[in-house]
């Protein structure tokens, strides 16, 4: 029971209620299928440690934010059949970086980042394959918080937070972002529909 803003809360306060959801769990991060996933990969790495939203961080916070990026390129490496874990950050079409990491046998690249103004409650690292394959992507709004710059690259959140100690944002100029035209995220071009 409750509220949806709080879900991801309420499974870090009692993991062994919500095992039937947990893809993995290490000390410090939880890891979860997105329950309206927007593409064919999508799950959430959350931190066993209460921390709100990504406007609550502090430098304090750095080493969740490391690790949470850690399990993050982990559940990729999986998902690629690869024990590499190597990933690393790209420079998408429109200048902002991205955190991709390369096809594998999924077939697929994917991104890790943080929404500029999450919807739920408890900070969340979202980890998605960049096909964006699903019926749960139904509005422009959806597509445009899983791209820059709504969505906050993972290690550009970690710089943000190392050189300036918290985390800032315009919550009206980030919502403002969701309503962006649409735009193709690998070659730029402006798109009529979804």
């Amino acid at each position: 029971s409750g509220d949806f803003r709080g879900a991801l809360a309420r499974i870090v306060a009692m993991p062994d209620t919500f095992e039937d959801v947990i893809l993995l769990r290490t000390p410090h991060a939880i890891v979860i299928y997105d329950a309206y996933p927007k593409a064919r990969w999508h799950v959430l790495v959350l931190p066993t440690a209460q921390i709100a939203s990504p406007s609550h961080l502090t430098s304090q916070h750095l080493a969740i934010l490391r690790e949470l990026h850690r399990v993050g390129l982990h559940v990729i490496a999986s998902l690629r059949g690869d024990s590499s874990e190597a990933g690393g950050s790209q420079e998408s079409g429109g200048g902002q970086v991205v955190c991709e990491v390369g096809q594998g046998s999924t077939g697929n690249r994917f991104r890790m980042g943080y929404h500029s103004v999450p919807s739920l409650h408890h900070l969340h690292l979202h980890v998605i394959s960049t096909d964006f394959c699903s019926p749960c992507l139904k509005k422009k709004q959806h597509w445009n918080s899983f791209q820059p710059p709504f969505l906050i690259d993972s290690m550009q959140m970690q710089e943000q937070v190392a050189s300036e100690g918290n985390f800032k944002i315009v919550q009206a100029e980030a919502e403002g972002w969701k309503k962006a035209p649409l735009r193709c995220h690998r070659c730029n071009h402006d798109l009529k529909t979804i």
